[in-house]
């Protein structure tokens, strides 16, 4: 029950309450809006275009409405139900407002802040938890009830605790690795790990030990090491990150997190072979080309030279025939290879025997007989090592987060619990 005597003035608590309300129906709307984009096209046939980078579309939007929160949170404590006085209300604001600045300038030079909307959001969550934890001890039990000033802690320290981790959040996982990541994933972002390798990562040195698969998903293991003062490694703790393989629903790539006190260090998966049964040592394509008897291909800095054919038949049936290129193949550095790959028809199957270079780390295979004479198809094979693509990230004061959200829920409580014994004396009483 709202006093209503005195709820058309501004300077009440009443009105601040139902600006408060309003900005938080704002602030959700704007989210609800937002995520049914695809909803909205799908029944009404438009084509609206989702955010491109998704973070930075809601932090743009939602940061104003959590500065407002804050701010009203800061000041309403100060406000009585009815009307107020002015002088009174300044005198009491006072000390939680001068403290305020004070505090959000040291943190903001410690942490480094510099964007106007960050110190903004800074000296509002400073603000709202100054004032309640002002109300808590100067006036508790005077202007409000100990639950709802404890579920305004907790939404205080959960500003905050936003602001300080997302913001210092530090990407670890740039690519160190010497391999290309293409166009799809970010250099300074992301870390190729070939098995059993070591690279550098932010304050660790990591290697991928290897995988599991446990019929829904497949775990990896990435070892974070560090080293002593021999200067040898030795292990810290290792990251399990996985993915949920879906073929309906699409796969879902799980990320892991190492808690500890002041910090998290968040892993997960942005390019794995998912075969559930890798083959060790496996052969990816690298080059298709034709070649015909005479010619000379380039293969990366290797010069393929096609020499000539040779054919056999009547292996076992009239209709059996083997065909063997030879080839010659000059590298680089002054190597020189002999390469004869052949294709064989067997009792009407096509079969071939590959030639392997251990030296290079390549095969090759006679893939077929080209339509044009004297003329063949070959592919070239390289050695693909098992490999993953990870990103790390360290989100500091994490914890806080966590305890923000158990104090919201506490006061929650004490105020469900204070107005459930309410309730009974009252029903007692009639």
């Amino acid at each position: 029950r709202l006093p209503g005597k005195e709820s058309e003035h501004m300077f009440t608590r009443e009105f601040w309450l139902f600006v408060g309300s309003l900005v938080l129906v704002l602030s959700a709307f704007q989210v609800i809006f937002s995520t049914s984009i695809p909803v909205f096209n799908q029944l009404l046939g438009t084509s609206l275009a989702p955010p491109v980078d998704v973070a930075e579309f809601y932090n743009r939007w939602q940061l104003p409405f959590a500065v407002v929160i804050g701010l009203l949170i800061g000041v309403t404590h100060f406000i009585r139900w009815g009307k107020n006085d002015s002088k009174t209300f300044w005198n009491r604001i006072a000390f939680s407002l001068v403290l305020s600045v004070v505090v959000s300038i040291l943190v903001a030079v410690f942490y480094g802040f510099g964007r106007p909307d960050h110190l903004l959001m800074l000296f509002a969550s400073l603000f709202a938890l100054f004032s309640t934890l002002d109300m808590l001890f100067r006036f508790r039990g005077k202007l409000m009830n100990t639950g709802p000033a404890i579920s305004h802690l907790g939404m205080a320290l959960f500003l905050l605790a936003v602001l300080l981790t997302f913001s210092q959040k530090t990407i670890i996982s740039e690519n160190t690795s010497g391999y290309r990541l293409g166009e799809d994933f970010s250099e300074t972002e992301n870390l190729l790990l070939v098995k059993g390798e070591v690279l550098p990562m932010g304050e660790y040195h990591v290697t991928y030990a290897g995988r599991e698969f446990d019929g829904e998903r497949i775990h990896y293991r990435v070892d974070f090491l560090k080293t002593n003062s021999e200067g040898e490694y030795y292990k810290v703790f290792s990251s399990y990150p996985a993915v949920l393989l879906n073929e309906r629903m699409g796969n879902v790539y799980e990320p892991h997190a190492r808690v500890s006190l002041l910090q998290d260090v968040f892993t997960y998966i942005t390019y794995a072979d998912l075969e559930t049964d890798p083959t060790p040592g496996s052969y990816a394509l690298l080059e298709e080309f034709s070649i015909a008897v005479g010619d000379t291909m380039e293969v990366e800095n290797n010069r393929l030279i096609f020499h000539d054919i040779q054919t056999r038949g009547d292996l076992q049936g009239a209709s059996d025939v083997r065909i063997t290129a030879m080839m010659e193949l000059q590298t680089g550095d002054g190597r020189t290879f002999e390469i004869d790959p052949s294709y064989i028809i067997e009792d009407g199957r096509v079969m071939r025997e590959d030639y392997l270079l251990p030296e290079l780390e390549q095969m090759y295979r006679f893939r077929r007989v080209s339509d044009e004479p004297y003329t063949i198809v070959m592919e070239v094979y390289e050695d693909q090592p098992e490999f993953i693509v990870i990103k790390t990230t360290i989100f500091p004061m994490i914890n806080l987060l966590w305890l923000s959200i158990v104090v919201l829920l506490v006061g929650l409580w004490i105020a469900f619990r204070s107005r459930w014994r309410s309730m009974r004396r009252e029903k007692q009483k009639n």
